[in-house]
Formats: C-alpha cells, sequence, structure tokens
C-alpha cells in the first residue's frame, strides 16, 4: 500500500445563517489609517538593508533561505564573532558557473531575525574567515559585490534572455488603449 504523501485538510462549511467575522477596520491597523486602496490590510513594512562589517570592509548581507547544509551541519562549518556573540557561518562557492580565475565564496549566516550570506571578493576563501569578528549595521555596505564572470559567456546570456522571457510571460499583459 503506497503512502499518503499528505493529509488535505478538512474542508468545513458555516452553518446556515452564520457569516464570517468582519474584516479590519482603519482603527485595528497598527498606524490607524486605512489603506488607500479601499483594502483592509495592514501596510507592508520593508525590511532594512544590513551589512557586516570586518574592520575597514562593509559586506552587503543578501537576504536568503539558508542552504540545505545548514540543516544538516547545525553547529556550521565555522563560528564568527557578530557584535560579540558567536553565530555558526557555512559556505558555498560559485566553483560550478563561474570562470575559474573568477570563483566567488560565500559566507551564510543565520542573525536570528535575517538568514542569508556575504559575497566575498575574488579568490578569497570563506575558511580565513573562522573566529572573524564582523560588526552589523543598517544600511547599505560602502562596497559592491564583485561583478558575476561565467565561464561561458553564451551560455550566461542565453540564461539572461531565458529569465527575461519567463518574467516578461509572468506579468500580466497590458489592457490595449480603447479605439473611438
Amino acid at each position: 500500500m503506497a503512502k499518503k504523501k499528505y493529509d488535505a485538510p478538512e474542508v468545513t462549511t458555516l452553518p446556515e445563517g452564520s457569516q464570517l467575522p468582519p474584516l479590519a477596520t482603519a482603527a485595528d491597523l497598527p498606524n490607524g489609517t486605512a489603506p488607500s486602496n479601499g483594502e483592509s490590510k495592514s501596510p507592508i513594512q520593508a525590511k532594512p538593508m544590513i551589512y557586516l562589517q570586518n574592520g575597514e570592509v562593509q559586506y552587503q548581507f543578501t537576504r536568503f533561505a539558508m542552504p540545505k547544509r545548514a540543516g544538516k551541519q547545525p553547529e556550521g562549518e565555522f563560528q564568527v564573532l557578530i557584535d560579540g556573540v558567536e553565530h555558526p557561518a557555512w559556505t558555498t562557492a560559485s566553483r560550478g558557473w563561474a570562470a575559474d580565475d573568477a570563483t566567488i565564496e560565500y559566507i551564510w549566516l543565520n542573525l536570528g531575525d535575517a538568514a542569508g550570506y556575504i559575497t566575498l571578493d575574488y579568490g578569497v576563501k570563506a575558511a580565513d574567515y573562522a573566529n572573524a569578528e564582523f560588526t552589523r549595521g543598517e544600511g547599505k555596505a560602502n562596497r559592491d559585490n564583485p561583478v558575476r564572470v561565467p565561464k561561458d559567456a553564451e551560455k550566461e546570456a542565453n540564461r539572461k534572455a531565458l529569465a527575461a522571457a519567463t518574467l516578461a510571460a509572468k506579468k500580466p499583459a497590458e489592457a490595449a488603449p480603447e479605439q473611438q
């Protein structure tokens, strides 16, 4: 007998004559104002940009889901100090798709309120940052991440073209102006 992949949620209906609870009103919202489009949703707050500073160098922290390795190795590959607190760190690299002389390594961190990575410079080994000390700051880092250099420029151009086509296909078609 085959295993069920998941249990479907039980569908319930409201008893006849009952109603759903009312939607939130302006008074229920944190800032006490109603959204301009008439919907009763809370405003979405953008998360501030984060950078990690090591010495004089600031590394932009990119929010992203942690790699699978982090769940399998919760103690990390090495530790780093961020504002005096030890954090486990994991590494990945661009070796699979980057030019041999342009390999980039990444240090992955879970900061509690944000998970993601910092991008190192070409040829810099992430392992060199074992026990490194960082300070956390908000805003844009004073250093730009290195530009991606692919092994095969033609494959990279094709990848970008396919990504652009996929994105264009997902956008809703703009309504044509009405002709009179």
